[in-house]
């Protein structure tokens, strides 16, 4: 009888053992997903359906994605600040971004630091960037499922993805030579008072190819 209390004794033990590696190696796992942010746009934690537009604090046209965005919080698009040194662009975008990927369902980035998670954002967000576009443009934009949708925020791809710009961007491309004809074909109203610049001559800029 002893020698089963003893033996039953150091199984109970094994067993507490081995289920504390099983729980152990699960923790690990699930913390390593929580901490990729493949995941926090889709993956085994859950299904946020939001396109993303790759930017940075150089690019003018960057800024005018981010406003257009930050005017439209309804819009399936997130921006994602590229890491050029830009800290008084970076940070807003990144809260903005981590805010509305949580708000969509990636609810496990309240408990990771922000300035960890924009970290990792900002360095997951450059690989992705130069594997999901064809050439060094800004703003990129890919959907939900990786496509890639095209640069910049002219009027006729902002159409495309379906967004609605805000008077101050309708100004801003009437005003830069885009005709207005076209502008309100595309469904935008052109604000009263907003004078037709010069017509666009010169060919639009074609982005370089990624370094490879």
């Amino acid at each position: 009888m002893a020698d089963a209390s003893v033996t039953w004794a150091k199984l109970r033990r094994q067993r507490a053992l081995l289920l504390g590696l099983v729980f152990g190696t699960l923790a690990a796992v699930l913390v390593a997903r929580a901490l990729d942010p493949t995941h926090w746009f889709r993956g085994d934690l859950g299904r946020v359906d939001l396109g993303r537009v790759y930017v940075t604090g150089t690019c003018s046209y960057s800024r005018v994605a981010v406003d257009m965005l930050a005017a439209d919080p309804g819009a399936p698009w997130v921006a994602l600040p590229l890491d050029v040194k830009t800290p008084e662009f970076d940070a807003p975008v990144c809260h903005a971004a981590l805010t509305r990927m949580q708000a969509a369902g990636a609810w496990w980035l309240a408990v990771i630091p922000e300035s960890e998670a924009c970290r990792r954002l900002q360095q997951w967000a450059g690989e992705r960037y130069a594997k999901e576009t064809p050439a060094q443009g800004f703003p990129a934009w890919v959907g939900d499922d990786g496509s890639f949708r095209g640069f910049g925020v002219d009027p006729g791809q902002i159409a495309a993805l379906g967004l609605t710009p805000t008077p101050k961007i309708v100004a801003f491309w009437i005003e830069g030579g885009y005709d207005r004809a076209l502008v309100e074909s595309l469904g935008f109203t052109v604000p009263e008072g907003v004078e037709q610049g010069l017509p666009i001559r010169s060919p639009q800029a074609i982005p370089e190819p990624h370094a490879r």
